[in-house]
């Protein structure tokens, strides 16, 4: 284990003494996340949310995929029959996940300006990722779930759950490599970095089951069958179930606040040095040795605690500290932006 150790610690330091070559490993990682998370989406939108099967229901998605579909219904509405084109045919993912690309540009064009030029460029090939993942496939890549013993057919709260895995995970890896998936992502991003307490899951849930809303409207006026209601509460266990899994994966935005209980004066400013927050001190005593000591609280975000606490440990090895997960902040709160 040591040995591991060390070559890490040594790869580490030769690639810091090396930027050029570090931005390339940094820029390959970052690439690799989102091959993953754009492969992990299309294989849950092809497998659960709309596979290729007679007789399957689809099950309505959120995001820019979900308004492409309420663009197609609205088409249909006015007289275009692009249902018909689409049928149970792979032509259906050319047009679904076109429109998706679409729909996604202005939404990159958002993320370019407001978000990082880095994260608008790699949420882009993320998105030309999932376009290409979703149309290469093949069938026999899902048949596993609905030929077998398994066979999903009709169970869509099953399908639902694990649509919902998909998409948060997809979501999750992509946000821990420094991009976004696209869609409604990009704009969950933006929104929690302007509203503190605000995470990515809730404003997603939020914003996807208003466009099931508006969904399900156009296909009971398109079909005159409220059965189509019982999709959409399905479909609104997917978002439940992404949401839920985002919010998990990513803590980005999530706070905790530090309790250090220490004799070293020193302390508060080594910890103002690593990290861009301000901390509160309170002079106390203790009450078995009746020395003196000071109280420093601070609120971190969940991220860098691991850090925190091993910079802690080697500045004061005797420093008693809590750790509890902040609910609600008011106030200002610096969180490093998306490069």
């Amino acid at each position: 284990m040591n040995f591991f150790k060390d070559k890490f610690k040594s790869t580490r330091n030769y690639l810091f003494d090396h930027p050029k070559l570090r931005l390339v490993f940094v820029y390959l990682g970052i690439l690799l996340g989102a091959a993953a998370s754009a492969f992990v989406f299309a294989y849950g939108y092809k497998t659960f949310v709309a596979p290729i099967e007679d007789g399957v229901p689809n099950i309505v998605t959120g995001g820019a995929s979900g308004v492409s579909q309420i663009v197609v219904k609205i088409c249909e509405l006015c007289g275009v029959p692009v249902e018909s084109l689409i049928g149970n045919t792979s032509i259906g993912y050319i047009i679904q996940s076109a429109m998706y690309v679409i729909i996604n540009i202005p939404l990159a064009f958002l993320a370019f300006r407001k978000i990082g030029k880095r994260f608008a460029v790699f949420t882009i090939i993320n998105v030309g990722l999932y376009f290409l993942f979703v149309n290469i496939l093949p069938t026999s890549a899902s048949e596993f779930f609905y030929t077998s013993s398994i066979n999903l057919t009709d169970d869509l709260f099953v399908r639902a759950l694990l649509a919902g895995i998909c998409t948060g995970l997809s979501t999750g890896i992509a946000v821990y490599a420094g991009h976004s998936a696209g869609g409604i992502d990009i704009v969950s991003i933006y929104v929690t970095s302007k509203k503190t307490n605000a995470t990515m899951g809730r404003v997603s849930m939020i914003i996807n089951a208003g466009i099931v809303a508006v969904y399900t409207i156009l296909s009971c006026v398109q079909d005159g069958n409220p059965g189509f209601i019982n999709v959409t509460i399905y479909s609104l266990v997917y978002f439940f179930v992404s949401s839920v899994v985002i919010d998990s994966l990513v803590i980005r935005n999530k706070k905790t606040q530090l309790q250090i209980i220490t004799e070293n004066v020193e302390l508060p400013e080594v910890l103002i040095t690593y990290f861009p927050h301000s901390a509160t001190i309170v002079n106390g005593r203790g009450a078995f040795t009746k020395k003196d000591k000071i109280v420093i609280y601070t609120v971190l975000s969940s991220f860098e605690v691991k850090r925190a606490i091993k910079i802690i440990r080697e500045v004061d090895p005797t420093a008693f500290i809590t750790v509890t997960k902040v609910e609600q902040l008011v106030g200002r709160f610096y969180i490093e932006p998306h490069k």
